[in-house]
């Protein structure tokens, strides 16, 4: 579990230096890349649930997969949020 919590805990820290590198270059790419980062990690998190986890860890996994799912939803908001106010 301290994995997972390490590996939500820094892909928030590279989702917010992302962000306020694209508030100085103000390409629209560098908004997007805290989402892309939210959807291979919950890809990631999938393919290791279905091939890798034995008994409880299904349980750990499907958690953590909800967890990146708010996470790529609240990125994806703020995205549409910035692009709105722009």
């Amino acid at each position: 579990m301290n994995l997972y919590f390490l590996l939500s805990i820094g892909i928030l820290i590279i989702a917010v230096f992302l962000y306020k590198i694209s508030q100085k270059k103000s390409k629209r790419f560098f908004k997007y890349i805290p989402a892309v980062l939210f959807a291979i990690s919950i890809a990631f998190v999938y393919l290791k649930m279905l091939f890798i986890s034995k008994r409880y860890e299904v349980i750990t996994d499907t958690i953590v997969l909800m967890l990146l799912a708010v996470g790529l939803g609240s990125a994806l908001l703020t995205v549409i949020i910035i692009e709105m106010i722009k």
